[in-house]
């Protein structure tokens, strides 16, 4: 119940930001954690960041959200806080900070102009950082990936290491613009993704390019969604190319984009998961892939090292986040105890 009273509030802020924006919404506190709030305020920012980072809402238009997809955005902005002010709790209890510098560098390292960052995203930054602090104070020792680690990854995965492929890719986008309730949309992607899933992976080709032709949206849709960004006329283009039109602008929203970049040759008749972009939801279908040259082992072994280090970060992270956690005083507005638990809900789904 604690969590649907939170969302009645929150699910209100579209449609009155202004009051938010004006009124003493803004200070309320939601969670208090070790006597350090987390204020309405806090999570508007929080929210307003991950929102954008995560749907990259286009020309400043506000993209219509499902109501599982609002819920998630909420959910995660305060998992985040939390746990950010966790790390901060920490911190100051060792006397660790970061200077301004600090700070700058990794929001350069992170891609992001420091001159223009938000003060969320410096507060993200500045996190990031004192992890890597906090986890050698809690004496976990450094972490290199053994000969043996980076050869299994690369025995596992290899076919995930080539670069050059061409492929086929059959597309369907069911548009969120101008649609009253995104939730019927996605419903309906869903739907359709279930179908296909039911078929034979032999098979899904043919019922792909019918729903395209009936359910898609774009010029590719009376092709039954196949993909034509070449000359070729049966569709092969390769598999890295560059993401942009002669006047700048993007071909395909970046998810999408991210998604083609992805396909391997184990993928070949595979469906994607529904995929969300600001125009609404798409379904990728892998029909064919050829060719693609093997990335040697020398620069694989530097792949697969930078991400088993990142793999390792992440669990040593979660492992003391929890038993912080769990040590923490974390307490709704009203004194009613947040469960640690809800913390890692995501990682759950993961």
């Amino acid at each position: 119940m604690k969590r649907l009273s939170l969302y009645f509030v929150l699910l209100l802020m579209p449609v009155c930001s202004s009051l938010f924006a004006q009124g003493e919404l803004v200070k309320a506190t939601l969670v208090v954690i070790n006597g350090t709030r987390i204020t309405q305020d806090d999570l508007n920012e929080m929210a307003e960041y991950l929102l954008k980072a995560k749907y990259k809402p286009k020309d400043g238009q506000p993209i219509r959200l499902t109501q599982d997809e609002e819920r998630e955005i909420w959910d995660s902005s305060l998992r985040e806080l939390i746990k950010m002010r966790l790390i901060f709790d920490e911190a100051s209890k060792l006397g660790l900070n970061n200077d301004d510098e600090d700070v700058e560098r990794q929001l350069n390292r992170m891609g992001v102009e420091a001159s223009t960052a938000p003060v969320v995203m410096r507060k993200i930054a500045s996190a990031d950082l004192l992890v890597d602090q906090v986890l050698a104070a809690k004496g976990f020792p450094p972490y290199k990936p053994s000969p043996k680690e980076i050869r299994d990854v690369w025995e596992e995965q290899k076919d995930s290491f080539r670069t050059n492929a061409f492929v086929r890719v059959r597309h369907i986008i069911l548009p969120t613009i101008g649609e009253d309730n995104p939730d019927v949309v996605a419903a309906k992607a869903k739907l359709l993704r279930d179908k296909l899933l039911e078929k034979a992976p032999d098979k899904r080709s043919e019922l792909f390019a019918e729903m395209a032709k009936e359910f898609s949206d774009g010029a590719f849709a009376e092709h039954g969604g196949l993909l034509h960004l070449g000359k070729d006329k049966e569709g092969w283009f390769p598999q890295e190319f560059g993401n942009k039109r002669p006047d700048g602008s993007p071909i395909f929203p970046e998810t999408l984009y991210k998604a083609i970049q992805a396909f391997t040759h184990k993928d070949k008749h595979n469906v994607s998961k529904v995929i969300r972009s600001e125009l609404g939801f798409h379904l990728l279908f892998l029909e064919d892939i050829k060719g693609g040259k093997q990335i040697a082992w020398t620069e694989a072994q530097k792949l697969i090292r930078i991400h088993l280090e990142q793999k390792v970060r992440k669990e040593r992270m979660l492992e003391w986040l929890k038993a912080k956690a769990e040590e923490s005083k974390i307490l709704w507005h009203d004194g009613e105890v947040y469960p640690a638990n809800m913390l890692f809900e995501e990682e759950k789904k993961d």
